[in-house]
């Protein structure tokens, strides 16, 4: 769990900043009624391995928003090659 405090970024500029990332479709955080994050659900194109799709996302939290994660509340479905989505 990672803490957010306050004047730090809300759900929605988390997910923002998650869907500019290459290889991201979909980005949804969900938090405690104190402002930590407890899981971050990713939905990846087949772009990049799921485990680079953390690594990549952990990066972009830490010098994007100075938020430190631990990899564990990050999960990735990825699509399969030729899936739409829109």
């Amino acid at each position: 769990m990672t803490s957010m405090e306050a004047g730090s970024p809300n759900e929605q500029e988390i997910e923002r900043l998650l869907r500019s990332l290459q290889g991201i479709a979909s980005a949804r955080v969900s938090t405690d009624g104190r402002g930590r994050i407890l899981a971050i659900h990713i939905l990846a194109l087949p772009t990049f391995h799921p485990k680079q799709v953390v690594r990549n996302v952990e990066s972009a939290m830490s010098a994007g928003l100075g938020i430190m994660l631990d990899r564990r509340v990050i999960s990735v479905a990825q699509m399969q090659d030729g899936a739409v989505f829109s």
